[in-house]
């Protein structure tokens, strides 16, 4: 069981997730969004009660959307995530992405409406 809240003013938003149980778990994020000529853009910094310090960059359009992740605490030793999504037919989707593992993520996915799509993924670490 666990609650959330966000809240978002102006650009900043401030969310935050607290799940109890036998493992309490927090996690916090901080971001600032700005849009413009059709071109979303947003950067948060998220921590949690892992000790993860993650910094994200995302970028969207109507026909893309990119993301890169890197984790700044010191266990991460540099461990980052980039995505990159193409809708180049209408709800027609292709996505790529690449980890610090040199992990290839690959896929495609249909978007049937607003709130529902579904997509494949595979990995290059999958037998």
């Amino acid at each position: 069981m666990g609650v959330g809240v966000n809240a978002s003013v102006g650009g900043v938003g401030v969310d935050f997730l607290y799940g109890g149980g036998a493992d309490d778990y927090w996690a916090s994020r901080v971001s600032y969004g700005l849009s413009g000529l059709g071109i979303n853009s947003e950067i948060g910094l998220s921590v949690n009660s892992n000790e993860a310090q993650l910094l994200d960059v995302s970028v969207s359009s109507g026909i893309f959307e990119t993301s890169f992740e890197y984790d700044l605490s010191e266990e991460a030793d540099g461990a980052y995530w980039a995505r990159g999504v193409v809708n180049p037919f209408g709800n027609v989707h292709f996505l790529v992405g690449y980890d610090s593992n040199e992990e290839v993520l690959y896929g495609v996915g249909y978007k049937c409406n607003e709130n529902f799509h579904f997509s494949t993924e595979f990995s290059s670490e999958d037998d």
